[in-house]
């Protein structure tokens, strides 16, 4: 006879009260930061020992967009915890894209910054 696989428990993630309103700060000020940079013409990105880079152009559109995709990432780790679904995996597939994506493109428009 056939063994009947037993039924699995769901249990939601669920993150600390300071990782939510960390995450809620953070997308905030990046999205913030995001419009200001856009609205002025620049990004400056801070650095240690040469004082920073300002980022212009289409360098400029390249760090927004990274830092649109991190407000992303960060929003959907606040929405994964309410969210009481079985569907981890797909945050969990999300949120390493939007990683990725994002430090890839903020990284990417230093590099072109770099390059002018």
């Amino acid at each position: 006879m056939p063994r009947r696989k037993s039924p699995r428990i769901h249990v939601p993630n669920a993150y600390s009260e300071w990782e939510i309103v960390r995450s809620a700060i953070f997308s905030l000020l990046l999205v913030a930061y995001a419009g200001y940079s856009v609205f002025v013409g620049e990004a400056f990105v801070p650095g240690r020992h040469q004082g920073g880079m300002s980022m212009t152009g289409i360098a400029l559109a390249f760090g927004i967009a990274g830092m649109l995709c991190g407000a992303a990432n960060l929003v959907a780790l606040i929405v994964d915890h309410f969210d009481r679904r079985d569907n981890e995996a797909m945050y969990r597939r999300f949120r390493f894209r939007t990683q990725v994506a994002g430090w890839t493109l903020f990284l990417g428009g230093m590099f072109i910054e770099m390059s002018d």
